[in-house]
């Protein structure tokens, strides 16, 4: 799994990465079930999709990865790089869940054979929910049925909270796999 933080986790200090989402369960649960990735992103950056690609290749070049279980997740402005990573290289990913992160709708019809659960609040003023929204009618709209969104009632922008504290999202991660023509 690749967990990409948001903006508030931008910086030096590494152990911003395990404030939220994965990180933050994988610290607290020796069993967590995935090979956690979890870069950190610069001050005053944005993600870069080459970046993260010549990672995910080291990563699986010196590690016991299975290929067609890579899944990406992302809060926020990581939840956007998500989307966006996503659909720029469908073929890398088992599964995407963007949260709180608002996606291209543009680049919809690259995602339609990706399983995909998006999470957002329906409060949220930092990236409004009507981006998860517009994602997943673009998906629809291009022939995609693997997607599926979640809206929390009454919450903001941290929809991740209760989105990584959820045991289901992390079995239907596992339950995903890339599948390729030479399956």
């Amino acid at each position: 799994m690749i967990f990409l933080h948001g903006s508030g986790e931008r910086g030096s200090d590494i152990a911003k990465v395990k404030v939220h989402g994965p990180p933050k369960h994988a610290d607290m649960d020796p069993d967590f079930p995935f090979i956690l990735v979890s870069p950190l992103l610069p001050a005053e950056e944005d993600w870069d999709v080459a970046k993260l690609e010549a990672i995910l290749d080291h990563i699986v070049e010196t590690m016991p990865i299975d290929e067609n279980r890579i899944y990406l997740t992302g809060l926020s402005r990581g939840g956007r790089a998500t989307w966006r990573w996503g659909a720029e290289r469908p073929d890398l990913f088992a599964a995407l869940v963007p949260v709180a992160g608002q996606g291209d709708p543009a680049t919809a019809c690259e995602l339609v054979d990706v399983p995909i659960w998006a999470l957002h609040g329906d409060r949220d003023d930092v990236v409004i929910p009507e981006g998860s929204f517009a994602m997943a009618r673009a998906i629809r709209a291009c022939g995609g049925n693997r997607s599926r969104l979640t809206i929390y009632p009454d919450l903001g922008h941290n929809a991740w909270d209760p989105a990584y504290s959820d045991p289901e999202l992390y079995l239907w991660m596992l339950s995903q796999r890339r599948t390729d023509a030479d399956d």
